[in-house]
């Protein structure tokens, strides 16, 4: 899917970055201070970093955000998302909304759409096997692609 590679190449470039153009002074002269997509200026000595007013701006786990993509991408359910990225529930639902936000804001309207579907999709599936034929499901923890196909 296409829009989850721009989502991907979104993310490679922000953690690959090494240099940018600073919003204070315009400045060129800018050093990366940490794993983040934070930079310092030389020239008006301040700080700044990319993600500074979006949604994401303030999340955690930035190092963790390639496999929380990839879960999100797969229609994974926040509890996977929690354990594939190796951070407490709520903390997994805060990344989820924000990384649904952004997803809004750029414009990846058909992947957030199918990452909704496939949402609402399994969990009324799963609802219905439990509901009528009493199914139990694989075990818990393990993302889906983790899970053996039956």
């Amino acid at each position: 899917m296409a829009e989850v590679e721009r989502l991907k190449n979104w993310y490679q470039k922000l953690k690959t970055q090494s240099t940018a153009i600073c919003p204070h002074c315009g400045g060129t002269q800018t050093v990366r201070t940490n794993e983040r997509p934070s930079f310092r200026c030389r020239p008006c000595d301040r700080n700044f970093s990319l993600l500074a007013g979006l949604p994401v701006a303030s999340l955690r786990f930035f190092e963790s955000w390639d496999e929380g993509i990839d879960a999100l991408a797969a229609g994974d359910s926040v509890t996977d998302i929690k354990r594939c990225m190796k951070m407490s529930l709520s903390a997994a639902i805060l990344w989820e909304k924000r990384m649904m936000l952004m997803l809004e804001i750029m414009e990846l309207h058909a992947l957030k759409a199918w990452i909704l579907w496939q949402r609402n999709r399994d969990r009324h599936r799963r609802a219905m096997l439990v509901h009528h034929h009493g199914v139990r499901f694989p075990q818990a923890g393990l993302v889906r692609s983790q899970r053996k196909k039956t």
